[in-house]
């Protein structure tokens, strides 16, 4: 038996089609934190969340119930206080997503065994700030890090399957 027991081939497609656009958003996601966490560590916070907050009005003023500007203005009111935390982790974070999608991208098998490691870390990480300080923007990251998690996971499944294939 050629194929995996839990994923035919129709679903090999959709599985590995969405594994690569999540490797897209998370490379994406990685620039935007590197740009962010850059910005927020050279620049007063003072400036860089008054200016956020700006641009989140105006959207508001032309949709006033729309939940990412009201995710966005909850999310920045913890922001001010973590300050230092926040340039490290948005750096860090931005580094490692960029890193693992160009690793995950080149279809290197050691890239995705790592990635999920690194991705556990940041998810345990990421929900103890979450317990100790609620912020809906953490959660997205964390959903989006377990998505990755679980299709890093797939995908090297379809990989070790494909191998299996190639040798009989």
């Amino acid at each position: 038996n050629t194929s995996s027991p839990t994923v035919g081939p129709t679903e090999r497609g959709t599985v590995e089609r969405l594994f690569y656009l999540t490797i897209f958003l998370k490379a994406l996601l990685g620039v935007i934190q590197i740009i962010s966490g850059g910005l927020i560590g050279v620049l007063p916070i003072d400036a860089t969340t008054g200016f956020i907050r700006a641009l989140v009005q105006l959207e508001l003023s032309e949709d006033p119930s729309d939940p990412l500007a009201g995710m966005i203005l909850r999310g920045l009111s913890g922001v001010t206080s973590e300050h230092g935390f926040y340039t490290v982790y948005l750096l860090l974070h931005g580094v490692l997503n960029a890193g693992v999608a160009a690793a995950l991208a080149l279809g290197r098998p050691w890239a995705y065994i790592a990635s999920i490691a690194i991705l556990v870390v940041f998810v345990g990480y990421q929900l103890w700030k979450y317990a100790q300080a609620p912020n809906a923007l953490l959660l997205v990251l964390t959903g989006i890090d377990m998505l990755v998690i679980a299709l890093s996971f797939l995908e090297l499944r379809g990989m070790d399957a494909r191998k299996d294939r190639i040798r009989t």
